[in-house]
């Protein structure tokens, strides 16, 4: 964990804040630099293994470019899907990467490696990478910052 807070105060204290047991259902919020994003549990693996999918909302405030925002959130079925793993006591999404083979017939071009060589897509895998937003257990949370 970095030492470099970056971003707004409020963010960084709510993806440190105390954690509560993960279940189905249950509200994450995505902490940004200073926005936030609604997601919700779809799966618990174990208490440090979750799979989570975006939520929807709508902003139903009529302030404008306010800081002050309401919104309604609802399920997205067709949402993206992320997966996160507890280290260090913060929670962290692992990177899905795009798997690539050599395509004989020249369809999709991808750099790799260097090297100019044909690939095709086959599918996606969830490596053990991990990104750097921070993540919030026990609520979803919409914040769009208008100074930015």
């Amino acid at each position: 964990m970095s030492n470099i807070w970056y971003g707004s105060l409020n963010n960084r204290l709510a993806e440190r804040a105390q954690r509560p047991t993960p279940v189905v259902g249950m509200g994450v919020t995505e902490c940004c630099y200073s926005d936030r994003h609604p997601w919700e549990i779809i799966e618990v693996k174990d208490e440090k293994h979750i799979t989570i999918r975006q939520m929807g909302c709508e902003r139903i405030d009529k302030n404008g470019m306010s800081d002050c925002q309401e919104y309604r959130y609802f399920s997205k079925p067709d949402g993206g899907v992320k997966h996160l793993v507890l280290r260090n006591g913060r929670w962290r999404d692992r990177i899905v990467e795009a798997v690539y083979e050599e395509d004989p017939n020249g369809e999709y071009v991808r750099l790799f490696d260097g090297d100019k060589k044909r690939y095709r897509k086959v599918g996606y895998k969830v490596t053990n990478k991990l990104g750097c937003n921070g993540w919030s257990l026990g609520r979803a949370e919409e914040y769009y910052d208008f100074t930015l």
